[in-house]
């Protein structure tokens, strides 16, 4: 576990709206609590240096931003020794104990009564919150004179960790039955897995500290894959956050490392060939890396849509179209039933087009997708008067 912690640390990414890289702490040693994995203490920017006015601050904060204002304060208190600083975590803690729910169907969290991105019922409870609250609290146990105030506190928070997300808990299993500590409670489970790390560390040094077999075991059975499959999950993932950010060499760098380490894992396949196929390049490794990754699961609908972007890529539409028809068969999604629409005008099939455009805009896409979809579709439907619709065309199809 302690290697494991280590390597998912440098690997680890905040997720902001400013894309924040919070560095690990060069101080943190696993096992320990006299530092936290991630140095937080860039959060102490945000608060003003008048305690009093911080005071306000803290209360106001979201359970999360007052978890790492509280891990920041502990962090610099821990290098400068400052009184201020410890009074500062300890203030935060003391926050979470007295805004904790200590019965109802929040017994024992923070509730969010905030949207959250995945369009939680309001109010909701967040594992990273009550993980990174159980970070603070037992931290607090050992760094106050009054520690059975902060360790009650401690294994109340962990009880929405023993429930699942239908009884009002934080977690989910999937059909493997490994254990998912969901930052939002969502239908269909959201896996964010930043939050799942916060959360895990929480529980795991709750369980250490307090030798609770609960905890332990619910901690051990959120590895259950294993440290070197759970790396693989974490370096994939990780792609997927750079690629959103527009970093795809770095996206590149994950699944590229997990292929060297396990060259038949079939997302990270998936992840490279889709990437080569959205920027249009190396489409023939595209096609060979997507080949593999159907080879493990040959009815998987994401994975046929990328086979079938590929093929589009190589100017091969009435294959294109083939593959991702069937794509959109096992999966009503808003970006294949969008990528059958442009295969099918190229085989010029326009009313084909114009019904997977309209099917995809039912299912919702982002924005962005969809801005680009209704333009399709008002340019294919009512072209101007004496303006040329583009010709279907370069078929280019020499066989499957």
């Amino acid at each position: 576990m302690t290697d494991l912690l280590r390597r998912v640390a440098e690997h680890l990414v905040d997720r902001t709206d400013r894309h924040e890289l919070l560095g690990r702490s060069s101080l943190w040693r696993p096992g320990h609590l006299d530092d936290y994995f991630i140095d937080m203490r860039s959060k102490l920017a945000l608060l003003p240096a008048d305690p009093h006015s911080q005071v306000a601050i803290l209360k106001a904060g979201t359970p999360v931003e007052l978890c790492q204002w509280a891990i920041a304060f502990y962090q610099r208190w821990r290098r400068e020794r400052r009184d201020q600083d410890l009074a500062g975590f300890m203030t935060c803690a003391d926050i979470l104990v007295e805004t904790q729910h200590r019965d109802g169907p929040y017994r024992g969290g923070w509730p969010h009564d905030l949207p959250s991105p995945y369009k939680s019922k309001r109010p909701w409870l967040s594992a990273m919150a009550q993980g990174e609250a159980l970070s603070v609290l037992v931290r607090a146990s050992n760094a106050a004179p009054a520690r059975a105030r902060y360790e009650r506190a401690a294994r109340l928070a962990v009880q929405p960790f023993l429930k699942d997300l239908e009884q009002g808990g934080v977690t989910c299993r999937d059909d493997a039955g490994c254990v998912y500590l969901e930052e939002y409670p969502s239908d269909p489970p959201s896996h964010v897995l930043n939050g799942w790390i916060f959360a895990w560390v929480g529980v795991r040094e709750f369980a250490d500290t307090f030798s609770d077999k609960a905890a332990d075991g619910l901690a051990a059975k959120s590895l259950a894959e294993g440290d070197d499959e759970l790396l693989v999950r974490v370096r994939y993932y990780l792609g997927i956050v750079y690629e959103e950010q527009g970093r795809g060499v770095l996206a590149l760098s994950m699944w590229e490392a997990n292929l060297a380490a396990v060259p038949e894992h079939a997302d990270s396949n998936n992840a490279v060939a889709y990437h080569y196929a959205e920027a249009g390049e190396k489409l023939t490794e595209a096609l060979e890396f997507i080949q593999k990754a159907l080879s493990k699961d040959p009815e998987n609908a994401a994975y046929l849509d990328t086979l079938g972007w590929v093929y589009y890529k190589m100017q091969r539409y009435k294959r294109a179209a083939e593959v991702l028809a069937k794509a959109a068969e096992k999966m009503s999604d808003a970006i294949i039933l969008d990528h059958l629409g442009d295969a099918l005008l190229r085989t010029g099939d326009i009313d084909g087009a114009l019904e997977a455009w309209k099917k995809s805009l039912e299912n919702k896409p982002k924005e962005s997708d969809r801005d680009a979809t209704e333009e399709k579709i008002r340019s294919n439907t009512a072209p101007a008067e004496g303006e040329v619709q583009e010709k279907p065309g370069g078929e280019g199809d020499g066989g499957s």
